[in-house]
Parts: structure tokens; C-alpha cells; sequence
């Protein structure tokens, strides 16, 4: 086996590993709460598969029917966005984005201290000021509340051309047939709804994800000329993934890494990858620019109050959580006057914290408490982010999907199976992809075993995984599609 069939077989087992990893531990982890969700799973696969042997092969028109619901999805999205919609004034960090881009615009006196603290922020911040402006130059003044109502429609647009992008993808791996049941499959993907209606950094970057990924996968069958056109893109979308979200930029890298394999099969790759490399520096630095072009921060207040990163790290090692945001971990870095002496201090934590617990206590803390509370809630922790301030807390939708709602089991359980599925998918995706010496989807599962690792490291959340679902998907509907072709060539 050479080189780099070895390494390409690797991120396959990896994968089976993680990933059987990540079920079982979702199955029996809390006292076996979740065992009965991967028994249903299991059950419906095999219901599935049943079906798909008992019947013949259709002769639908699938590219028809894409457009029915390519019509129906919109609808369904706004009208779950609306009925969902939170208070914009007292949440979590996307309501301090949309209060900043109102007060500036408005001539507002400014706190800059949260994006000093938070730079990451800084660029996302900059287009929403440079959207309010647009708008206003337009339209003449804009309330803050139709600003929301905006943004919103922005955000559920982004959602939406997201599938419309990953049925695209679909189209260029697999058939019509299939790339159906993948955009349908996104549009009955709960967390899709229930993030809609915030304009912040996840859906915008997600957006952004998708087209990457499309780009990449067309890029192999383009002529030489358009490669390096392609390839130019994919650098400005890269850097621009950067800006947004830095851990989506996961992908991006993952599809680089996969590229270098590629490198010994197709020589003018590297034609590619160096004219995209230089590309995305340049842009960088370019975005850079525009993220400090509204806000001014000084030198003396970043140094003051930016955060480090290794604040992020410490936080995922308090034993007191799961490894997620905890308050007392900000207050104590907070506490400290300059960068440097904060980042010597969580430093200091992040050691002292690993002494205590030993590499048991680390590795359970780590690789279980944190991937627990990363990878085994359906709905990506938007259940109970709609839950937070809600505009409507009466309505059906509200106590149908909300974590707090009369209703919520309902939610609970179609979100929690339905990723199930997924998972057991990706899961499958990469047994195929051993079975049958497939690498086409290695930059797929780079992608996941990076997040995987990632979310090890760094503080954890599931909605972080949101950015990540075009690539959810598409293994999870690999395996899935590989599992019935299987069937199917058993019938014949």
C-alpha cells in the first residue's frame, strides 16, 4: 500500500472509530437515558431498508418535485422563524451585534468593551453596521425592530440557499434520485428552524460552508482555465469563512489537507493550491481591514480586556460543567489587568486544573463530559436557545419546539431520532468508504474528526455543529444511500 492510500484509509478507520465512539457514548452515557433513541434509530433503518427491498425502482420525476419543495421550504422557514422569534434586546450575543449596528447608525454613544474583549466579533459587527447603512440610505430610517425583522428575513434566506446548495452538492456525488433525499433531508432538519431567525455568525458561515464545499467538489470537473478561477474563489471564500467563524474554518483547512493527498494523482493541484493559497492571504488581510473600519478599539483597551485563547481551553477543563461557557471562568480572567498577565494566569489554571483531576479525571472530562454535551442533543442546543426570552411563548410553534414548551417531547423526540439517524449514517459512510476503497468524501471526514478534536480542546457547544451540518449531512446520507444500494442489489 503507498503513502498516501495509507493515510486515505486512516481518516476511514478514524472515522469508524470517532464515530462508533460518539453513539455508543450518547447511547449509555447518564444512566443508558438515550439507549431507546438508538433502538428506534436502528428499528426505522430497518424498516427503511424492508421497504426499499419490497419495492421496485420508481420512475419519479425527482428535479420536479425539488422545485414543489423548493417552494414550500421558504414558507415553512419564515413562518418558524417569526413564531420563534426571541427578545432581540436581552440575549445572548447576537442581540449585542444588532444593538451595536443600531446605535452606531443612529449616532448612538458606543461601548466598545465587549469587542475588545471579543474580537471575533468585530468582523460580522462590520456588516450588520454596513447593512443597517445600506438600508437606511434606501428606505430612509429604520426602527430597530423592523431591523430585526430584517435581519431575520437575511438569515432565513441564507438558511435557504444553504439547501438549495447542498441538493447542488448532492447533484454532483450522486444522482437526482439521491440528491432528493438529501435536500429534503435538510429540509426536515430541525435545528435549520429553530436558528433561523438570528442573523449572527452561525448561519451566514454556514452559507458560506456550503458553497465552499460545492466549489471543491466542482473544481474536479472543470477544465485547467476554470480550475484556477475556482481556485481563486475558493481562497476569498476561505478567508471570508475565517472572518466569520473561525472554527468553520475547520473545513476549509480539512479540504487543504485533502488536496496534498491529492497532489500525487493530479499534478496541476498544485498549480491550484499555491494561486489559492496566495489569494486567501491577501483577502485576509483585505477583511481585515474592514472589520476595524467602524469600531475603534485602542491599543491600550485590547491589551486591557481582549481575552486569550487560552481562556477558551480553561473553560472546557472547569469539572464544575460539561466543558461549556461558565460565568465564574470569565469573571476570573477578567480579573486581571493586561493580556499577557491574563493569559499566564489561565495558563496556570488550565495546569493546575489537569494536576487536580490526573490524566483520568482529564481524559473523563475531555473525551466524555465534553463530547456528551457537544454531540448528543438533536437539535444542536436550539431547543432551548429559543427558550431564552421568546417574543411569543404562547403560541403552538413556541410550546411544540421550545425546550420549555408544553409540548416539547414531541420536538425532543422527532430531533433527537432524526439526528440518530444521521450519525448511524456517518457511521456507515465510512465502513462503505473501507469496503470499497472510496475516498471521494475524505475531505468530509477530515472535517469531522477536526471538529471532533477540536471541541476536545476548546470550549463546547452544540450549536457550533451548526456550520458544520452541510457535512453532517452529506455522510450521514452516504451511508444511509450506500446501506440501501446494498439492499437493493441483494433483491436483484
Amino acid at each position: 500500500m503507498s503513502g498516501m492510500r495509507f493515510i486515505k484509509t486512516s481518516i476511514n478507520y478514524i472515522s469508524v472509530i470517532l464515530m462508533g465512539y460518539l453513539i455508543l457514548l450518547i447511547s449509555i452515557y447518564n444512566n443508558f437515558s438515550k439507549i431507546w433513541i438508538l433502538a428506534v434509530s436502528v428499528l426505522i433503518l430497518f424498516l427503511l431498508c424492508l421497504l426499499v427491498k419490497a419495492k421496485g425502482d420508481s420512475k419519479i420525476n425527482y428535479k420536479k418535485l425539488w422545485w414543489v419543495v423548493l417552494l414550500v421550504f421558504p414558507i415553512l422557514l419564515i413562518i418558524a422563524a417569526i413564531s420563534l422569534q426571541v427578545d432581540a434586546i436581552h440575549n445572548w450575543d447576537f442581540s449585542k451585534l444588532y444593538l451595536t449596528a443600531y446605535e452606531y447608525v443612529h449616532n448612538k454613544s458606543l461601548v466598545v468593551d465587549y469587542y475588545a474583549k471579543y474580537p471575533n466579533n468585530l468582523f460580522w459587527v462590520s456588516c450588520l453596521i454596513s447593512l443597517y447603512k445600506f438600508l437606511e440610505l434606501i428606505f430612509g430610517n429604520i426602527p430597530y425592530d423592523q431591523f430585526v425583522y430584517i435581519c431575520i428575513i437575511c438569515s432565513c434566506v441564507c438558511v435557504y440557499i444553504t439547501v438549495i446548495f447542498l441538493h447542488k452538492i448532492a447533484n454532483l456525488i450522486w444522482d437526482d434520485r439521491r440528491a432528493f433525499y438529501v435536500g429534503l433531508g435538510a429540509c426536515g432538519f430541525l435545528p435549520l428552524y429553530l436558528y433561523a431567525q438570528y442573523f449572527y455568525t452561525d448561519t451566514p458561515a454556514l452559507l458560506l460552508v456550503t458553497i465552499f464545499i460545492y466549489l471543491y467538489f466542482k473544481i474536479r470537473s472543470v477544465k485547467t482555465v476554470k480550475k484556477y478561477i475556482f481556485a481563486g474563489i475558493l481562497a476569498i471564500l476561505a478567508a471570508l469563512i475565517f472572518e466569520v467563524k473561525v472554527l468553520s474554518f475547520i473545513i476549509p483547512f480539512a479540504v487543504l489537507l485533502d488536496s496534498f493527498t491529492k497532489i500525487f494523482d493530479k499534478k496541476k493541484y498544485f498549480c491550484c493550491l499555491a494561486i489559492s493559497i496566495c489569494l486567501a492571504i491577501a483577502s485576509f488581510f483585505a477583511l481585515s481591514s474592514f472589520s476595524n473600519c467602524y469600531l475603534k478599539i485602542s491599543d491600550a483597551k485590547k491589551d486591557k480586556l481582549e481575552y486569550p485563547s487560552t481562556h477558551w481551553v480553561m473553560m472546557g477543563l472547569n469539572k464544575k460543567s460539561t466543558g461549556g461557557y461558565i460565568q465564574s471562568d470569565v469573571d476570573y480572567t477578567y480579573s486581571f489587568e493586561s493580556k499577557e498577565l491574563k493569559k499566564k494566569a489561565t495558563e496556570k489554571e488550565i495546569k493546575r486544573r489537569i494536576d487536580k483531576m490526573g490524566l483520568g479525571g482529564t481524559l473523563y472530562q475531555v473525551i466524555i463530559k465534553k463530547s456528551y454535551r457537544t454531540w448528543s442533543e438533536g437539535s444542536l442546543g436550539g431547543r432551548e436557545y429559543v427558550s431564552r426570552n421568546p417574543a411569543r411563548p404562547n403560541n403552538f410553534l413556541h410550546n411544540l419546539l421550545a425546550e420549555n414548551g408544553k409540548y416539547q417531547i414531541v420536538s425532543f423526540v422527532y430531533s433527537n431520532i432524526y439526528y440518530f439517524i444521521i450519525l448511524i449514517g456517518i457511521l456507515l459512510s465510512a465502513l462503505f468508504a473501507i469496503k470499497r476503497k472510496n475516498y471521494e468524501l475524505n475531505s468530509l471526514r477530515l472535517s469531522i474528526i477536526g471538529l471532533i478534536i477540536f471541541m476536545w480542546i476548546w470550549e463546547c457547544n452544540p450549536r457550533y455543529l451548526l456550520t458544520f451540518v452541510p457535512v453532517i449531512l452529506l455522510l450521514g446520507a452516504d451511508g444511509i444511500g450506500e446501506l440501501f444500494d446494498a439492499v437493493k442489489s441483494r433483491r436483484k
